[in-house]
Order: C-alpha cells, then structure tokens, then sequence
C-alpha cells in the first residue's frame, strides 16, 4: 500500500512539473514575458498586421503588436488623429527601450513569403518617446505598387523622352 502511494505522488509530481515548465516555455517562445511598455501607432492601412506581428528597432525584435482598433466611427477621435490614420495599433515594447521622437514605424515584409512586421527606423532626434506616447508612422508600399510605378516610369520615359531624340535621329 505504501509504494502504491508513492508512485501516485512520483506520477502526480512529473505531471505538474512537466505541464508548469511546459506553460513556462510557451510563454518565452511567445515573446510575452517580461515587462513591457505600451505605444501606439496611427495607420489607414493595416493589411497584414494582426496580434502577435512582431516588432522591430532597426531589425532587432523589441515587442509585440497588442491589439487593433478600428477609430473610424468613435466619437472621440477628432479630425486630426483621424488624419493620422484610422486603425489605432497598440504595441508593447520592452520595457526602457529608447525610441527617438522622431522616429518613423514602417509595415514591412522582407520578401514575397515572409511575415509581415512592423519596422521602427531610427529618428536623429536627441529627445526619446515616452510610454504611452504615439510613434510616427509611414504607410507600407506593397510589391504591385513599386512594379506599377516602375512600368509607368519606363513608358514615360520610352514616349517622352526616348521616342522624340528617335524620331529627331530619323528624320534628319
């Protein structure tokens, strides 16, 4: 009888330890631990982005985005905030982490099949952000956008300036 019960409290206790380490390593996989200081972003677009997108600092992961807010119809948003972008991002970002003023959030994916992150290039400004504070945004540009601006650069240049020195050439 006594070795029955022994074996029940080894079990019991391999069970509850396996299952607290468990929750421990999904909570350091997750990025959640630690503490954390909260920001926020302005965007119009926030197409790939949800909770959970990673943040970065020049590259280097530092938080988490922690919640998306649709601003469009709350009345207490004025105009101006409004024209800042109607999708309010909040991010948690490690704690004591200095982010100049004057720098700028950026959606980004490094390639075609990669996650989309959000990107904090470094401002020059000697002044730092405070918790709580908004950081800057600059709208994404998808892949489509750069190649359709790239074709419609090369037709402008093949009929407006290309085409006129040909025909000068023919003509002469």
């Amino acid at each position: 009888m006594r070795d029955e019960r022994r074996n029940y409290i080894a079990v019991g206790l391999f069970v509850v330890t396996t299952s607290v380490r468990g929750i421990i390593w999904i909570a350091t996989v997750s990025g959640q631990t630690g503490a954390t200081d909260s920001y926020t972003i302005r965007y119009e677009s926030v197409v790939g982005l949800r909770e959970g997108t990673q943040i970065y600092f020049q590259g280097y992961p530092i938080g988490i985005v922690d919640g998306i807010a649709d601003k469009r119809n709350d009345p207490s948003e004025s105009d101006a905030d409004l024209k800042l972008g109607m999708f309010e991002i909040k991010v948690d970002i490690d704690r004591g982490w200095a982010i100049p003023a004057n720098s700028v959030a950026e959606i980004s994916a490094s390639g075609l099949l990669s996650a989309v992150v959000i990107d904090i290039k470094r401002g020059d400004s000697p002044e730092f952000l405070s918790p709580g504070d908004r950081i800057q945004s600059a709208e994404a540009t998808s892949l489509m956008t750069v190649v359709s601006d790239a074709a419609s650069g090369m037709s402008r240049f093949l009929f407006e300036d290309l085409r006129p020195q040909l025909e000068s050439l023919v003509s002469n």
